[in-house]
């Protein structure tokens, strides 16, 4: 079920984050924490844990969690030597920079498409406005600190600025939403 797997990916997260940077009260700690792939995934696993949200969506849900578990696995297969030799050598490629750079390209249109589909969601009655208004709260933040989040947004500008700035009226009101 969507529920309890994004509360596996949660707990993993968060075991993850004390593994690797462990509890300290610092403003350094605290950057490195939300500069971590995984840093902000806690804070997004647990507004998509809402109450109020269809299956279907909450299924879709699973994506950037998922892709994120997916680079931390096979980072942890790369690096741990007490692992049999035939893991390590099954899931390191995933584990290398370019094999990273597109996973994080994939899970940044699947982040965007999630907010688009809680807001067509929330139209019809399948999100709360409550889930939608957070999720959105935090994609500004992660536009923000996201490299890949951002490009996302300009491909999806690439695509409707030449149509919308055709059209008067419509070149001023897509103009003033950027």
């Amino acid at each position: 079920p969507p529920y309890q797997g994004l509360m596996a990916l949660c707990g993993g997260f968060v075991l993850e984050l004390l593994a690797k940077y462990g509890i300290k009260f610092s403003q350094e700690y605290m950057r490195h924490m939300l500069f971590d792939d995984t840093g902000v995934m806690p804070i997004m696993v647990f507004i998509l844990l809402t109450p109020g949200m269809s299956r279907v969506l909450r299924t879709a849900c699973l994506v950037s969690p998922f892709l994120t578990a997916v680079m931390s696995f096979a980072l942890i297969c790369k690096y741990n030597r007490a692992l049999p030799r035939w893991v390590q050598t099954f899931f390191s490629p995933l584990a290398e920079p370019a094999a990273r750079f597109k996973i994080m390209r994939v899970r940044g249109h699947a982040e965007v498409a999630l907010g688009f589909l809680l807001v067509a969601g929330m139209l019809m009655a399948r999100a709360t406005p409550f889930t939608v208004l957070l999720y959105w709260n935090f994609m500004m933040m992660r536009y923000m600190m996201s490299h890949w989040t951002q490009s996302s947004f300009e491909a999806i500008d690439n695509v409707l600025a030449p149509a919308c700035n055709r059209i008067p009226g419509v070149k001023q009101g897509y103009a003033a939403m950027k």
